[in-house]
């Protein structure tokens, strides 16, 4: 069964914990047959929206946990591996969330390397949420005229229980182009919430 959250009222101050639960053993299991698309199912992982700069072309993905065993599930039988219950780690299971961002201009005329990341409540600037730990999410690129160049982009760790309530933004710098803001509006935020087990929902049966 799923907790919801504590509120502890200081004062006038109203502090909200979200208590995260790991995924329950069936929606491991449904999430990994998805994966290997043996059963249909929404992909658990958010695509923020409403990039506050227009023109800025960035790859945005928040994994939840069943997004990471999600993913780790496709990627295995893209291989031709196997991933079963027992390759899932306790990584994957782990109350975090994993915000990756990278620079996906269309015509790859030019390069923007991510530099950090953040989560704020929408339209604030205080508040902000730093991550636990930054990892490198690069890859290969190639402009029109067959130049290639690796491009810098990030994966940043936050803990569920640092998450301000609300809509949130995720804030990308950039090297070059300042700061983009990517939204999580109240839809997507109960995806989240649910996928992470902060809240009723879960991962719907496969079909």
């Amino acid at each position: 069964m799923h907790k919801v959250i504590v509120a502890v009222v200081v004062g006038t101050t109203l502090s909200l914990t979200l208590a995260a639960q790991r995924p329950t053993e069936a929606e491991v299991e449904a999430v990994i047959k998805c994966g290997r698309g043996e059963a249909k199912c929404e992909r658990p992982i958010i695509y923020p929206g409403g990039f506050y700069k227009p023109g800025l072309h960035f790859e945005v993905e928040i994994l939840p946990p069943l997004g990471r065993i999600y993913l780790a599930s496709r990627e295995a039988k893209e291989k031709y591996l196997k991933f079963a219950r027992e390759d899932v780690t306790e990584e994957m299971l782990a109350p975090v969330i994993v915000v990756r961002a990278r620079w996906t201009n269309p015509d790859m005329s030019s390069n923007v390397n991510v530099r950090h990341i953040v989560i704020l409540p929408r339209r604030r600037k205080d508040g902000a949420v730093q991550p636990t730990k930054m990892e490198d999410w690069n890859y290969e690129a190639k402009n029109l005229t067959g130049a290639s160049f690796t491009r810098i982009g990030k994966a940043a760790y936050f803990n569920v229980s640092e998450l301000p309530p609300g809509e949130l933004d995720v804030v990308i710098v950039s090297d070059t182009q300042g700061e983009v803001r990517a939204a999580v509006d109240t839809k997507k935020r109960d995806k989240l919430d649910a996928w992470c087990g902060v809240k009723a929902g879960g991962l719907p049966p496969p079909r």
